[in-house]
């Protein structure tokens, strides 16, 4: 799979050498077959594997999906998550016209630690309200994706964008194994943001219970017959 992801300017250190980590840590899965990493400011380290592309401005996944090879399979993730070997292997029996969207899990072991050793915990309290990765296959139809990544909702509203394009979409669930690489867990917004990518609504109002969003049922849950897909 060719993964994607972004570079950008991270104030807090410890958060920063967390994503360096993850850069690291991907580049040396053997099952990635390219890291193209969109740059808002420079980077500084060169691996055969990696391809920096320097973009003016932060990118909306439209960003991302106008530079696909549809013919390849294409994995948009957060910047601090890392691949499974096992799970990425998984990932590449994809079939065309199919899209997964991946549920994290939440890094217990010290970031610093060889991946073998690492140990997570699957986020299944909300696994089918958030994801942090998304496999894209062949899509049917174009995707129509122009808003941000990394606020608040994002990832439920690109789901509805894949799912609009005619991608059979699965929630492969704990099956697969994406960490998160976030232990200080600042975050770029707050309560009382307002929300780009849904205009008009507040975080504090909009996210309780996210009523509105594109509900994904993990794959276990669809082998109980319960799965379902509730759109905006």
């Amino acid at each position: 799979m060719i993964l994607w992801t972004s570079w950008f300017l991270i104030e807090d250190e410890e958060h920063r050498n967390e994503v360096l980590r993850t850069i690291e840590l991907n580049l040396e899965n053997p099952y990635i077959e390219k890291l193209k990493l969109l740059c808002e400011i420079d980077f500084l380290y060169e691996h055969p594997k990696l391809e920096c592309i320097r973009i003016l401005e932060r990118p909306t996944y439209q960003t991302f999906v106008d530079m696909f090879d549809l013919s390849k399979i294409n994995t948009i993730a957060n910047s601090d998550i890392v691949f499974d070997y096992e799970s990425t292997l998984k990932i590449n029996q994809i079939q065309p016209g199919n899209g997964y969207v991946i549920t994290r899990y939440n890094l217990d072991t010290d970031y610093r630690e060889p991946l073998t050793n690492w140990k997570g915990r699957y986020w299944h309290e909300v696994s089918g309200l958030s994801q942090d990765a998304w496999v894209i296959y062949n899509p049917p139809k174009k995707i129509i994706a122009d808003f941000y990544p990394g606020i608040l909702g994002c990832e439920n509203r690109f789901t509805l964008s894949m799912y609009k394009a005619g991608l059979n979409l699965s929630n492969l669930g704990p099956s697969i194994k994406t960490f998160h690489v976030h232990k200080t867990d600042k975050r770029n917004y707050s309560a009382s943001y307002q929300n780009q990518n849904f205009p008009g609504m507040t975080v504090s109002n909009f996210y309780p219970g996210r009523p509105h969003l594109f509900f994904t049922s993990d794959i276990f849950s669809a082998d109980r017959k319960d799965c379902s897909w509730h759109p905006f």
